[in-house]
């Protein structure tokens, strides 16, 4: 018996129907594996984000202990500045007056002066520069962040100033020590955070010097334009620091 046209035979459609369903296990597969495959990038990116902003706010935190320690560090700076500046001013008034400064009086001044300049650290600040800093989310903070160095940058001609101020200042001491013959010897690692004049009879030769007044007069103004920057430098430390612990 002949099959009507359009009708094809039971078996015939049973191998149609057995290749639909092999089709499908195919496309269902396929879609299996393409979604496994986005689901594994999806937990990667959420996994490498996750890391990322744990790496971050790990810095914050060691930036926080950071600026902390420079802060201090400024404002104990600024407040050695001041009382070099006290000294200094007090040397160059025991050079004008018209009695002769007494020896111990002298000696005091010389003694008060202990050299100080600010000196950061850039280890959790480096590490959000290089690599973390588009995880922090307040845009207040990646500026603070991002703009702190310059503001350093600001404060270190000053202080290249008050070094070579300070070299002319130990030349004068060493000219007069040689001519007194007095076995004056200034290192930094001399125990002497000054100027390493521990006589008193040098710091009354020194008072009556004029060349040596004349460099400390422009050394207690270098030193006051170095105090002046670093300041500044607080105060925008201070407003960091307020911006990084309300994150």
């Amino acid at each position: 018996m002949r099959n009507r046209p359009g009708e094809g035979s039971i078996g015939e459609k049973s191998v149609r129907g057995g290749q639909s369903a092999r089709l499908a296990r195919v496309a269902l597969d396929g879609l299996a594996v393409l979604l496994a495959i986005l689901v594994a990038f999806a937990l990667d990116a959420w996994w490498s984000n996750n890391q990322a902003s744990s790496r971050a706010e790990q810095l914050l935190g060691a930036l926080e202990e950071e600026w902390d320690a420079e802060l201090l560090q400024m404002e104990t700076t600024l407040l050695r500045l001041q009382r070099n500046r006290e000294a200094m001013i007090g040397i160059i008034v025991a050079h004008d007056a018209t009695e002769i400064v007494a020896a111990d009086s002298a000696g005091a001044l010389f003694s008060s002066i202990a050299w100080s300049t600010f000196k950061p650290s850039f280890g959790a600040l480096n590490g959000l520069l290089r690599n973390e800093l588009d995880e922090v989310a307040d845009p207040r903070l990646r500026v603070a962040i991002s703009s702190w160095q310059g503001v350093l940058a600001e404060v270190g001609p000053e202080q290249a100033d008050l070094h070579e101020s300070g070299l002319r200042i130990r030349d004068d001491i060493a000219r007069v020590a040689t001519s007194m013959k007095d076995p004056w010897d200034w290192s930094s690692d001399s125990g002497h955070p000054g100027l390493g004049v521990q006589r008193e009879s040098l710091a009354v030769a020194l008072i009556n010097d004029e060349q040596f007044v004349v460099h400390l007069h422009a050394l207690q103004i270098v030193v006051l334009d170095y105090s002046d920057q670093l300041d500044e430098a607080r105060n925008t430390l201070t407003d960091n620091l307020r911006i990084l612990r309300a994150r």
